[in-house]
């Protein structure tokens, strides 16, 4: 047996061979060759001092990767460093090997293991006290763990809020009022909207989300919202929020039936939650939060405009299918759902109800909505609710001229929108809106039966990237929705109005944008102030986490 062949099995092949009480007769004829002897004087000449000890393999002169042992012994000099060779750098493999060598080379081995093990002994020794100290906080830790999991609320549950920081300003010119809304409205005022938004699955493949709300603004009638231009001047105000406090503002369950269909249920809902896309202005490549910015934002861009208006929140239920990029959404939703009085409910005589169906295609690229809504109400319920058009007086009531006399109407509208991506940055977007009303009886303005039609358009470009990676700038421009036909006494708008927006949105971070916006408005206060306009500024801060 040659050296290199031992070298691969030590040290247990030569301990077995030094302890195995082999005799020097059976252990000559053991090996292939000659053994030559060796004294024990010259075992030093072979093993070396452990400081000269040999650290790889490739200090071997007569060692090459192809000889058969080669990782073996790589792995007896590299990990545990217990092979020497002889002082003219060669290893002489193919020698065979005599006790003594063997002895000394097993020796080697269990002195390296031995210091080796001596030294963890001592670090242990050195850091037993850290170590005590670490395996206590380390079971602190699973013991914390153990009681957060067995306290948490739900693994499925999440929680947001969004909030809103404004200071706005409006500047009235242009006609003999201008002083005077300037007086009652011009004042710069700061507010504040905050939506804590609470989302939870049962099945992986549901959402039930609950968005709650509280405001120092009020509803859309609040002066800070914009009176006298009603929500067109101001575009923060959570219809419903009272001053300061914190309400239920949606609570809706999503589920789906099948691969494509997904039913919506709601106590109280607006339109926008059961439809795939809300706006057909807003870009598929912004997210969820930047969705929500549009609640705030609508009202001064006009992208919703040729969407579903009138807004009407409450109880409701709706059904969708999505494949493909396509969708189709029906459903509806009733201010008066809640009213025990036999002639509102759901059903009754009186329901404020709202029915509304859209076809839609969204894609990275370009996008369609076209959506139709039919909506019954009397204005007089509707009072303080989310209910009113962008746009001006007479789109609220055109069949007296008093808002909340309680004439009950019915409003048909229809909406095309769309958007197309020019380039990975640029956009076009915008759309348009029909109002068909009918008197529902009798007023001393108008008959039942009346009808007058409305109407509305707006465009956005949108550039991102403009600056920077983290801005966006958007031009709008368009006629807000206007009445230009009237069966009843109470006459139309004189003239269309119009307005223009600008915006440059900063994208802080994830969760934060700034937002300086800039707009005009001319003719916003329709028959009662056809030569009126207004300048406003905005400086919106957005909050999402």
């Amino acid at each position: 047996m040659n050296f290199l062949r031992l070298t691969a099995i030590a040290p247990i092949a030569s301990a077995a061979l030094i302890l195995g009480g082999m005799s020097p007769a059976s252990a000559e004829t053991s090996f292939e060759t000659e053994v030559l002897e060796t004294p024990v004087s010259q075992i030093s000449e072979y093993v070396i001092d452990s400081d000269d000890q040999i650290s790889s393999i490739s200090s071997f002169s007569d060692v090459y990767p192809t000889d058969w042992p080669y990782q073996a012994l790589k792995g007896l000099v590299e990990s545990y460093g217990c092979v020497a060779g002889y002082p003219d750098g060669t290893f002489r493999g193919n020698r065979a090997i005599s006790r003594y060598e063997a002895a000394a080379l097993l020796n080697a081995c269990l002195d390296n293991i031995t210091q080796v093990t001596d030294e963890i002994r001592a670090l242990m020794r050195e850091f037993e006290v850290e170590l005590s100290i670490l395996k206590g906080r380390v079971d602190g830790l699973e013991a914390r763990v153990g009681e957060l999991e067995a306290m948490r609320f739900s693994t499925t549950t999440k929680f947001n809020m969004f909030a809103v920081f404004t200071v706005n300003s409006l500047d009235y010119k242009g006609s003999e009022l201008s002083d005077v809304y300037d007086e009652l409205y011009g004042a710069t005022t700061t507010t504040y909207s905050l939506l804590p938004i609470f989302r939870t699955s049962f099945t992986g493949k549901d959402m039930l989300e609950i968005w709650m709300q509280a405001s120092n603004i009020g509803g859309f009638n609040n002066p800070s919202c914009g009176a006298p231009y009603a929500a067109t001047a101001s575009a923060y105000c959570i219809p419903g929020a009272k001053d300061n406090s914190l309400s239920i503002y949606r609570m809706f369950y999503k589920f789906p039936v099948g691969e494509d269909f997904t039913v919506t249920v709601s106590p109280t809902m607006d339109t926008f939650d059961f439809l795939t896309v809300g706006s057909a202005a807003l870009s598929p490549k912004a997210g969820n939060w930047v969705g929500l910015k549009n609640l705030y934002t609508d009202a001064i861009t006009m992208t919703n405009v040729p969407g579903v208006f009138p807004y009407v929140v409450g109880a409701g239920a709706a059904v969708g299918y999505s494949k493909n990029g396509w969708s189709l959404d029906a459903g509806f939703t009733s201010h008066t759902g809640e009213q025990s009085d036999a002639q509102y409910g759901l059903f009754g005589e009186d329901a404020a109800n709202k029915y509304a169906v859209q076809l839609s295609y969204s894609s990275n690229n370009a996008g369609f909505q076209a959506a139709w809504t039919n909506t019954t109400f009397n204005p007089n319920q509707m009072a303080g609710s989310h209910y009113y058009n962008i746009g001006t007086p007479l789109t609220n009531n055109p069949f007296t001229t008093n808002s909340f006399d309680g004439t009950e109407m019915v409003l048909n509208t229809a909406g095309l929108a769309g958007y197309w991506y020019i380039t990975d940055d640029f956009s076009l977007s915008g759309g348009v809106y029909l109002g068909f009303y009918e008197a529902a009886h009798d007023t001393a303005y108008a008959n039942s039966g009346d009808q007058a039609e409305s109407s509305a358009w707006t465009t956005t470009l949108q550039w991102e990237r403009f600056l920077s990676d983290e801005t966006t700038i958007s031009l709008s421009f368009g006629q807000p929705n206007s009445l230009y036909s009237n069966d009843s006494n109470v006459g139309t708008d004189p003239e269309r109005p119009w307005f223009a927006a600008g915006s440059l949105t900063w994208q802080v971070n994830n969760n934060m944008t700034v937002t300086p916006i800039i707009y005009w408005m001319k003719g916003m206060g329709g028959k009662n102030d056809p030569d009126g306009a207004a300048l406003g500024a905005t400086l919106m801060t957005s909050v999402y986490f």
